[in-house]
Order: C-alpha cells, then sequence, then structure tokens
C-alpha cells in the first residue's frame, strides 16, 4: 500500500469518537439493566463509569450539540440512580427515554459528525495565529463611521512547542448549527513559534462568496506542512460570519443583484466587480501588513516572510479575487483559480504570469440551439464558461478538471456528512478528491515560487480522476 492510501484508509469517516461512543454504550448498557432489573449496585457502577467518561470527553473532545441528548440521557439516568428508582415502572420509563436521547445522539452524530481534516503530508509541523488589521485609508462602504477593518489568519511552519490545537473555528465565528466546530481540533498550534531557520513564500488566500476563511483547512494546513506561510481573509460583509475583538460580529450583506437565476449578466457583472475591488484592495493591504511584519523586530513573523514571492489562490469568487490580486501586484507571482469564474478587469486583460484553473468539468460551448432553451442560471453560467476559456486560449495558463466533483467539494465541506445532500461530495471520494487538490496546488506553487514540480512536467496526470492541459500561447 502506498503512502496516499495509508492516509485515505487511516482517515476514513468515523461518525463518533472513542468517548462519545463509551458515553452511549454505557446509557444503553444501563438501560437494558433497568429494563431486565437488575440490581441497583450495578447500575451505580456504571453512572460512576459514565460519569468519568463524560468528564474525560468535556475535556478532551469538548460538548457540543450532536451529544446534547446523550447529555440529557446521562442526567436522567443520574436521577434515577439517586433517586433509587434504577428499578421498577419508573426505571421502565427512564430505560427507554435514555435509549431514545442516547440513538438521538448517535443519528445527529452521524448526519454531522465532529469531522477529521486530513494528515497534512509535508514535513513541518503547523503554528496559526488571528490577527485583526485596520486600513485606516479607507472608510467601511457598510458603516461610514469606521475604517475598513479585516481578521485574517496565519498559517507557517512551526517550531517545537507544546502549544494547544487550534479549533476549527473560533466560537463567534460560528452559527448554532456549526457551534460544534468551534471544539474540533485541526493540526495546527495556536500561536506556536515560527520555525527559526526558515524564510517561507507567502500565499494569500480569498474564500468564496459568502465563505469564510477557514474554509479550505484541509489545503492551507497542508501548504504550511510543506514550507509556505498561508493567509486566509475574511472580507466583512462577504465573509460570514466574521468576529471582532472587540465582541462585534459581522454578517453577511445580500446582494441580490448576485442572482444568477434572475439577473442579466451585465448587472451581475457589475455587483461582482465592485465585490472585486473591494476585495483585491483587503488583500494588498494585507501584503502590505506582512511586509511592515517582516521588518518588525516585535513580530513573530520577524524575518521570516519572503513577500517578493508570493502566490495567490481562491476559491469560488475568490479565486477570481486571487487572479486581479495577481495581475496588480508584481510582488504577486502566481495565481490558482479554484472553481471560480474570472470577473473585472483581469478577465479582460488577462495574466502574463503564472495562472492556473481548477475546475469541476465544463461542458463545450454550446450550441446557439441548446443556448435558446437555457434558463436564466444556465445562459449566465454558459456565458462566464466561454468567458473563461476564451481568456485562456487568449493570455494563456494551465487548467485541472477534476471529473465528478462539484463546486463545494473543493472546499472542507465536503468532509462535514457523509450523506452527499449535506456535504455537496460528487462522484470522487471526498478524501480523495481532497488529495487531488493538494496535490495539484503544491504542485503549481513548487513550480511557480520554488521553480520544481515533478507533476506538472508534463500534460499527463498520475490521476484517472483528474485531466490537466495548458491551454494558449504561454506554457507555464
Amino acid at each position: 500500500m502506498d503512502l496516499h492510501a495509508a492516509i485515505l484508509q487511516s482517515e476514513s469517516l468515523m461518525p463518533m469518537r472513542a468517548l462519545e461512543l463509551a458515553i452511549v454504550a454505557l446509557l444503553l448498557i444501563f438501560a437494558l439493566w433497568s429494563l431486565m432489573s437488575r440490581n441497583r449496585k450495578r447500575a451505580v457502577l456504571v453512572l460512576g463509569l459514565t460519569l468519568i467518561v463524560l468528564l474525560l470527553h468535556l475535556a478532551l473532545e469538548g460538548a457540543h450539540w450532536q451529544m446534547v441528548p446523550a447529555y440529557l440521557g446521562a442526567g436522567i439516568f443520574a436521577i434515577l440512580v439517586i433517586t433509587e428508582k434504577s428499578t421498577g415502572v419508573m426505571a421502565n420509563v427512564g430505560a427507554w427515554a435514555i435509549i431514545v436521547l442516547a440513538l438521538a445522539a448517535v443519528c445527529f452524530s452521524t448526519a454531522l459528525p465532529m469531522f477529521r481534516l486530513p494528515r497534512p503530508t509535508g514535513p513541518d509541523a503547523i503554528g496559526t495565529r488571528v490577527i485583526y488589521l485596520v486600513d485606516t485609508s479607507r472608510v467601511e462602504k457598510h458603516d461610514n463611521s469606521r475604517k475598513r477593518e479585516l481578521m485574517i489568519q496565519i498559517w507557517y511552519p512551526a517550531g517545537s512547542g507544546r502549544n494547544p490545537y487550534a479549533p476549527y473555528r473560533r466560537r463567534a465565528e460560528t452559527t448554532f448549527i456549526s457551534s460544534y466546530q468551534s471544539v474540533l481540533p485541526t493540526h495546527s498550534r495556536w500561536n506556536a513559534p515560527v520555525l527559526a531557520s526558515g524564510i517561507f513564500p507567502v500565499l494569500l488566500f480569498s474564500p468564496a462568496w459568502n465563505g469564510r476563511r477557514t474554509q479550505n483547512t484541509y489545503l492551507v494546513e497542508d501548504l504550511a506542512s510543506h514550507g509556505y506561510v498561508v493567509v486566509g481573509i475574511d472580507h466583512p460583509y462577504n465573509s460570514e460570519p466574521v468576529g471582532f475583538p472587540d465582541g462585534r460580529v459581522i454578517h453577511f450583506a445580500p446582494s441580490p443583484e448576485m442572482d444568477f437565476s434572475t439577473n442579466s449578466l451585465e448587472t451581475i457583472e457589475a455587483a461582482a466587480a465592485r465585490e472585486l475591488v473591494t476585495q483585491a484592495a483587503d488583500t494588498i493591504f494585507v501584503l502590505n501588513q506582512l511586509e511592515k511584519m517582516n521588518t518588525d523586530p516585535d513580530s513573530p513573523f520577524h524575518g521570516h516572510l519572503d513577500t517578493n514571492n508570493v502566490g495567490a489562490f481562491g476559491h469560488s469568487f475568490g479565486g477570481a479575487v486571487a487572479a486581479q490580486v495577481c495581475h496588480d501586484d508584481p510582488r504577486i507571482r502566481a495565481a490558482l483559480d479554484i472553481d471560480g469564474s474570472l470577473w473585472g478587469e483581469v478577465r479582460l486583460t488577462g495574466l502574463s504570469k503564472p495562472f492556473m484553473f481548477m475546475t469541476e468539468d465544463v461542458a463545450p460551448p454550446a450550441t446557439a440551439e441548446e443556448r435558446s432553451r437555457f434558463n436564466n442560471f444556465q445562459g449566465v453560467n454558459a456565458a462566464l464558461d466561454d468567458s473563461d476559456r476564451a481568456m485562456l486560449q487568449k493570455f494563456g495558463g494551465s487548467r485541472v478538471f477534476l471529473h465528478g466533483s462539484t463546486h463545494l467539494s473543493f472546499t472542507d465541506k465536503v468532509l462535514v456528512s457523509p450523506f452527499k445532500a449535506l456535504s455537496g461530495e460528487g462522484a470522487i471520494p471526498a478524501r480523495r478528491e481532497l488529495l487531488i487538490v493538494r496535490q495539484f496546488a503544491l504542485a503549481f506553487f513548487d513550480q511557480t515560487l520554488r521553480g520544481k514540480s515533478e507533476l506538472l512536467k508534463t500534460e499527463s496526470s498520475p490521476f484517472p480522476e483528474a485531466g490537466y492541459q495548458f491551454v494558449g500561447p504561454q506554457t507555464h
């Protein structure tokens, strides 16, 4: 078995973790004993063991809503034992309630498990920091009383240390349904020291429309483990939600003009171009701040950032942001667009730098007869595909097609559930697709920023699920 197969096999999605399973098993054991009228002494022993396991679970795994029914079941268990009702009619009613609650916890944990991010494949340990920034040169267009504020998260090669592992998301930046992700561990350690011996290329990541900086953690952690400093940027009023240090939480501001099912392409383009200007300015401002950190003796990143050797990447609308800032800023040498259409100036002028699209399968240009049968949504998407295709053919670049992928399957979303209706998984198994995306993204930045890549030397793909091609006059 090769390394990739071993990684995939060892990290298959499990609906519940060890202590969660133990709690449910102990609750069911007690319930069955109560229904069989077993003696109270054993019930006390099982209760004691259940409480010990519950405390370990709370300390080591963290409380989350999927297990709330099991917590209630444990409460009923304790009441029955303490009040000496662990046998008899009351015990039977309580036992059936515990069984229902335990099974509910199993169902919730199966539908939305505490998913496991795939292990990073690089040699470096990973640290992460969340940083608040204010661009005093710009006024926030959604709140004229404030300057433009940003939250960024930096993942980087880390030195030794016992810092705790960072959760997937901070509690303020979750909803009720996603609140469990605030106790879901990653492979990155909070505020760990930067690897002392390194000066690292920088990668700037922009999320999707209504996305968030953590949405591709499987990818940013892997890139950081291979010696990159990766900076995820939340764009307030588009990213959702964004929590600031003073306790404010900024939510997504809807943009009706971006509705593909009702608006003309011209209306959508105008709205997208306005937001693109904002997010491109955010990204370049972040890069300027990274330059200052690199020269600041008090910064943990002092002397570790190669800010003249920068790449940009993003998913969906974030891919367009990556392409635009690569067009605008000479420090940014390459751009990777993950399943996003281009907008704004860059789609007209193209890039004279290395550029890669990583996408789902794109249908060949539709005939006039086919277009006549399109609804508005299909027509807009076909026009965008035509535009992206023309840009590549005119200005050059490369393209990776993942056959059987979906728009969401390029993100962590594909891990959140074994049910495709909740995860967006396509025909490619989730962890297999993430492996392929990681390999091509790493190869692209290794080739463009470090001058080395075996994977991209030819147009052949080692993965049957993926096709790779150069397009247009430039071959990067």
